[in-house]
């Protein structure tokens, strides 16, 4: 799980919407923008994706704990945004770390 200092806040959030970049892949697409401090990220998956709660707040936290192993990756300083996939809901962990990394590395 990742540190609250480094989750997006809601004010920030409708900034990313506007103004963000996109990068997509078939697991999940990112938005992303410029920011003043440290990376920041969020995870959405909406019900469209997986219906229960327990299924959503899993694939959330599976998200966090890879972008924890692999922040490494990530340009300094900005601020992302996960929004997951319904491909993504019947991934495994090491499917998801892959995905991210083979992303970020680029």
């Amino acid at each position: 799980m990742l540190k609250k200092q480094k989750r997006v806040t809601r004010s920030r959030f409708a900034p990313i919407l506007k103004e963000g970049r996109t990068i997509s892949n078939p697991l999940f697409s990112v938005r992303f923008i410029p920011n003043e401090t440290a990376n920041m990220y969020a995870v959405v998956v909406s019900k469209a994706v997986i219906k229960s709660a327990v299924g959503r707040n899993q694939l959330r936290r599976r998200m966090y704990a890879i972008i924890g192993d692999t922040e490494k990756l990530f340009r300094q300083p900005f601020t992302y945004v996960f929004f997951m996939k319904k491909e993504s809901a019947k991934a495994s962990f090491a499917e998801l770390k892959k995905s991210v990394t083979a992303q970020f590395s680029k």
